[in-house]
């Protein structure tokens, strides 16, 4: 099954520590692998108080960091001066740090036509390719059939790959559903979650707004758009309900319904 968050480059934003920016980016990343997210998508906010793009690139790097296992991570993150406060981060403690029986994280050395030059932390080696594969040097190596992988390819939950999407969400919605992904909006103005009939298929992929705007301020006719359409908390007290909030009430719920 391939899961999909869809999350804001504007995610933190308001949050001018970078600490805080960082602890709240681990805690979006304890969520994901939690409930067995294999893929997040952050999408371009086009909000002119911020440095969108600077925001987003920085969430997909903090994500990739915290998922990525400590074999090869002094490999694939080199001193870099806007991870300094990494340690401010809630830790994953997950098995696939440490379980490399079947499958293995691998950081691409070169790219050559047909094959990649690979290193595991402790051995280099060339694996054969005859697919494309996104401008990531972070895949799963799959030691049984010695192919590269994504994390939703696996047989078993293996951590989650991550990828920036430099154009609003409308483009990025539109592109997955060309795929066939079931696209699943939450917004206060969706429908109650428990009356709400959503469908269980094999591509799913759940949209959040920002903490300034919901999904129904940035896209027009927002609801024709999607497959469907949820309000996780119908009796909200608060005015708004923040980004990480809506990712951990969402995922619970779609986890109880079997849905994820």
């Amino acid at each position: 099954m391939r899961k999909l968050l869809l999350i804001p480059s504007t995610f933190t934003g308001e949050k001018r520590d970078q600490k805080i920016r960082i602890f709240l980016i681990s805690q979006l990343a304890r969520a994901i692998v939690n409930f067995g997210i294999n893929e997040v998508g952050i999408y371009y906010d086009d909000d002119p108080k911020f440095n969108s793009h600077g925001l987003g690139r920085f969430i997909l790097k903090v994500l990739k960091y915290l998922n990525t296992p400590p074999y090869i991570k002094k490999i694939a993150f080199p001193i870099d001066k806007e991870l300094k406060y990494i340690g401010s981060s809630l830790p994953l403690n997950v098995y696939y740090h440490k379980d490399r029986t079947r499958y293995e994280y691998v950081y691409i050395l070169k790219r050559e036509k047909d094959k990649f030059y690979l290193t595991n932390g402790e051995e280099k080696f060339y694996v054969n390719v005859n697919k494309k594969y996104r401008k990531t040097n972070i895949l799963i190596y799959d030691k049984i059939n010695k192919k590269l992988l994504y994390p939703y390819e696996t047989e078993f939950y293996f951590g989650y790959e991550v990828f920036y999407y430099n154009k609003p969400l409308e483009e990025l919605i539109k592109k997955l559903k060309k795929e066939n992904f079931y696209l699943i909006a939450t917004s206060r103005y969706g429908e109650d979650i428990k009356n709400a009939k959503i469908e269980k298929r094999d591509k799913i992929a759940i949209a959040f707004g920002s903490f300034a705007r919901g999904i129904e301020d940035m896209i027009k006719n927002w609801k024709e758009k999607f497959d469907i359409s949820i309000n996780i908390c119908p009796d909200q007290k608060l005015e708004t309900i923040r980004t990480e909030e809506a990712i951990y009430y969402t995922l619970s719920l779609l986890h109880y319904k079997e849905i994820i």
